[in-house]
């Protein structure tokens, strides 16, 4: 029986642009099994085609909010205007500065040029960020927000309480929010209705908190051996890290390999 795969990039599949040969061997196997492959990421689409461009079936982008399916947009779910100058409001609030991010460009807060200079590091080309922007023309799909310490974040995420999730970057002092109305779980089971793949047997892999919303959409939970213990507490199996081969030692657990 065919089988549907949904695999979180950073920590799970891949860290930052480097892919282990042996994620790339088992998407390909996956593939020539007859097997449906996505990722299923908080990146923008345009992020993640350039770094596994044929490698896999489709993408869910955006923390849920975009669909592809072989380069076919299926579904699209930008924030509204509204949903926009509420989460600038709260970042206002809270003193912290932010980004939105389209599927082709960001759109910053008035940041240091430090701080801005950072954030260009981690995304596909130079310009890919706007300085200058009206939250009124903008159709963003997601925000990442970026704070001054622990107790910061704290304080952010008690502000976004019931209204985002964050999933903390790890060190970097940066989190992206998934909003509670659409997320990647919402991302698989659309995907999963128009393809009519309902009776498919379903796999998610993940490592962060982002990963939970997966969760509730799939047969099989597995959490990353560097997953955070949130996630490892809801998985129905933990592999191996990302850095020990983590997805083929799953694959081969549940006998796909």
């Amino acid at each position: 029986m065919q089988k549907v795969f949904f695999f979180d990039i950073d920590g799970t599949m891949a860290q930052g642009s480097y892919i282990p040969e042996s994620h790339k061997k088992a998407l390909k196997e996956l593939n020539k099994q007859g097997h449906l492959s996505f990722i299923c990421t908080g990146r923008p689409f345009t992020y993640a085609k350039n770094l596994f461009g044929d490698l896999v079936d489709g993408y869910i982008t955006s923390n849920g909010r975009q669909g592809y399916f072989h380069d076919q947009l299926l579904y699209d779910y930008p924030l509204n205007t509204e949903q926009i100058k509420q989460f600038i409001k709260l970042c206002q609030e809270v003193q912290c500065d932010y980004a939105f991010i389209s599927s082709e460009e960001g759109y910053v807060s008035a940041m240091s040029d430090t701080l801005f200079n950072q954030v260009c590091q981690h995304y596909p080309h130079d310009d890919f960020f706007k300085r200058e922007w009206n939250e009124e023309t903008i159709h963003p799909y997601m925000f990442d927000i970026y704070y001054k310490d622990d107790a910061h974040f704290k304080r952010i995420q008690e502000t976004f309480d019931g209204i985002v999730i964050f999933n903390d970057h790890k060190g970097a002092y940066s989190a992206d929010a998934t909003t509670v109305n659409f997320d990647k779980g919402d991302g698989i089971k659309k995907i999963l209705s128009l393809l009519d793949k309902y009776d498919c047997e379903t796999f998610a892999f993940g490592d962060g908190s982002n990963d939970r919303c997966m969760f509730k959409a799939v047969t099989h939970k597995i959490a990353m051996g560097n997953a955070i213990d949130e996630l490892k507490n809801e998985a129905s199996y933990v592999t191996k890290p990302f850095d020990e081969d983590g997805i083929v030692h799953a694959l081969h657990h549940f006998h796909i390999l």
